[in-house]
């Protein structure tokens, strides 16, 4: 056989392993001496053949390292810096709600398809530890980092260092104040605007709002903007004795109760409240014997009542904020920037879905 088509086969071969494995981080190919084994020809024609892939983009060499695809979801001259351990990082105070599993698997579904690793970095809500593992990232192989932190509103100086050297960072459901960074929120603003609406449909007019601050005091203040803008346009005035923000150091479960069941007015409730507060929440409507929805109707963010499902005498509406989609859109965004391709958005936002139960009555 001649030398002419053996480089051609052996060309041939590689290609095929490019095209089964381009889409692996780091896919190591094989080297000059084991071509040139395999295919019983001279080193020099299996070095030319490994550069004839590498001149056409296909693959690049890493000196004392090996030969490696180039991944196609990455810059040619960024897949010729990546080290070996490269990952994204998660960074995550807990895993307390199925929301931020949820968000998790949105992550690894699209983190997975381009063959790169996710290393989560678990804060147990603590800031010094969310202080340590940030400064380790880079020592760890994280090139990138999706950051869904211990507090919505304070921000440790880890944090910031790394946004401000333009380290490749998405922050997740949060958005920092005066610093120029890429988040993705769902649309709190929309979901609750459009909540209202659809309970005035229903024929409510007197609304309720209980909110909380557990959580990111800016986004969950936008939830209270777009109940705010909807009365607004309705032409309703505000009623300050709808409206009940929980104190987390007093009786969580009593104040829920008290304002379900005192307001003379109030035939429907959207409640913005964490996954912290959804058992006393049933607790209340078990304990003050409220009838839900012939009492009052209810709609609550998040699918956190599934856990309690089986021992509550409705299924709620609840407002979906799609967490996966929210993972999903954090994980192509955090690689975007890494290709140096700016995100579309800066601030971008995830569309949320109001999924019936039957929590929400109609009346005259």
């Amino acid at each position: 056989m001649s030398k002419k088509f053996l480089y051609k086969e052996i060309i041939d071969y590689l290609e095929q392993l490019i095209e089964k494995n381009k889409m692996i981080i780091k896919y190591r190919m094989p080297s000059e001496n084991q071509l040139a084994t395999k295919f019983d020809v001279s080193r020099i024609t299996a070095k030319n053949a490994i550069n004839n892939l590498v001149e056409s983009g296909k693959l690049f060499r890493r000196q004392g390292k090996g030969t490696f695809i180039v991944n196609p979801n990455f810059d040619a001259k960024y897949n010729s810096n990546l080290d070996n351990r490269a990952s994204i990082g998660l960074m995550l105070p807990n895993f307390n709600s199925t929301f931020i599993t949820d968000i998790v698997k949105g992550i690894s579904a699209h983190l997975d398809k381009i063959g790169m690793p996710l290393l989560i970095l678990h804060s147990n809500n603590n800031q010094d530890t969310e202080s340590f593992l940030l400064a380790h990232t880079r020592n760890i192989g994280v090139i990138g980092l999706i950051v869904l932190s211990v507090d919505g509103h304070l921000y440790n100086k880890g944090l910031l260092r790394l946004a401000l050297s333009n380290f490749p960072m998405v922050f997740l459901d949060r958005i920092i104040s005066g610093v120029e960074v890429t988040s993705i929120t769902s649309d709190h603003f929309q979901s609750s605007f459009d909540a209202f609406n659809y309970l005035s449909e229903y024929g409510h007019r007197y609304i309720g709002f209980i909110r909380d601050t557990h959580h990111d005091i800016n986004l969950l203040e936008q939830r209270y903007k777009g109940y705010e803008q909807a009365m607004i346009e309705k032409k309703i005035s505000l009623r300050h004795d709808l409206i009940l923000t929980i104190e987390n150091d007093k009786d969580i479960t009593k104040q829920f109760g008290d304002f379900l069941t005192k307001s003379k007015y109030m035939t429907a409730v959207i409640i913005s409240c964490s996954s912290f507060h959804m058992p006393h929440l049933f607790e209340a409507v078990t304990k003050y014997n409220i009838r839900v929805p012939d009492d009052i109707s209810i709609i609550v963010y998040d699918n956190e009542w599934f856990a309690y499902k089986n021992f509550l005498p409705f299924t709620p509406h609840y407002i979906d904020q799609r967490p996966q989609s929210l993972g999903h859109a954090a994980a192509q965004t955090v690689v975007d920037i890494i290709n140096s391709r700016p995100p579309s958005f800066r601030n971008n936002t995830v569309s949320c879905k109001l999924i019936e139960g039957n929590s929400v009555k109609k009346i005259n």
